[in-house]
């Protein structure tokens, strides 16, 4: 009888998590689902840029690809088509392909970090080195609005951006 009881009481027991070490009280609690790699939205965006050196202003499309790898951070991919305007001059046309990190500060407020390249479409040659900082809001869980600084080095072409995006969930 005694066997019986103790049975049935260390299958009452609950099980550890596997992350939880074996003397811990820990419950069984699985990872949260925001802890792992995956797919969260793609936005659709344009940039509207002031340009700090030749150009009067410059005009950015993009997609970019967000994936979860925590509660507030991401992992992004960006393709961008942009181009840099001179009223009466040459305009030069880049296809920066960028990735990032995003990270949220607050619920709705997120600072961005992008290193990747720009191949030269017109007017440029070759592909060099493109980078970026930017802070942002997510509003309505569709809307971005964000300010960005790009750098593309070799080309004469740095902005400061306005970036207006929605998200597909």
């Amino acid at each position: 009888m005694l066997l019986l009881f103790t049975g049935a009481m260390y299958a009452q027991e609950p099980k550890l998590s596997k992350f939880a070490p074996e003397n811990s009280n820990a419950s069984v609690m699985p990872p949260s689902s925001t802890s792992k790699f995956q797919y969260e939205s793609v936005e659709v965006g344009v940039k509207y840029g002031l340009p700090f050196d030749y150009f009067d202003y410059a005009l950015n499309f993009d997609a970019k690809l967000n994936f979860t790898i925590s509660e507030k951070s991401l992992l992004t991919a960006d393709v961008q088509y942009t181009n840099f305007s001179k009223k009466d001059g040459v305009d030069v046309t880049l296809l920066p392909v960028k990735f990032g990190f995003k990270n949220y500060l607050a619920d709705i407020f997120y600072g961005t970090a992008e290193l990747g390249t720009a191949i030269a479409l017109s007017n440029a040659e070759g592909a060099q080195l493109a980078y970026g900082l930017g802070a942002g809001v997510r509003l309505s869980n569709n809307l971005d609005f964000s300010l960005n600084y790009e750098n593309y080095t070799g080309y004469t072409g740095t902005q400061l951006g306005f970036r207006v995006a929605y998200a597909f969930k």
